[in-house]
């Protein structure tokens, strides 16, 4: 299986438009990690599967801080709607905006003129 996701990784770019959505992307997120596929391929077949189990054993499996994640897509016509809104519920309409927010690998090196670091606000 290591070697497919590696070799997916490393698949070209079919078209123009696959590659520049791919860089824009690095762009948008202010990472500048334009070798990412290459990163993560070469990291890869360093994973083991008791590396895949202690990750499930101590971030999925019943541990006290499992987080539990609830995936519902809708259509652009759908009218969106969660059944049953639990407390602490984050619904992401902006998926853009939702990743600004999290964590990045690798982490920013680089900050924007005019950023605000979050400490500060």
């Amino acid at each position: 299986h290591q070697a497919a996701v590696v070799a997916q990784l490393m698949e070209a770019p079919k078209t123009y438009e696959e590659e520049s959505a791919r860089l824009w992307h690095e762009i948008a997120g202010e990472t500048y990690e334009f070798d990412r596929r290459e990163q993560v391929a070469a990291v890869v077949p360093t994973v083991t599967l008791a590396d895949v189990v202690d990750v499930v054993d101590t971030k999925l499996a019943g541990v006290a801080t499992r987080h539990r994640l609830c995936v519902q897509i809708f259509a652009p016509t759908d009218d969106m709607h969660m059944d049953g809104e639990e407390e602490g519920a984050t619904v992401i309409v902006d998926r853009a905006e939702f990743k600004r927010h999290l964590g990045l690998f690798p982490a920013r090196t680089r900050i924007s003129a005019g950023a605000i670091p979050l400490a500060k606000l």
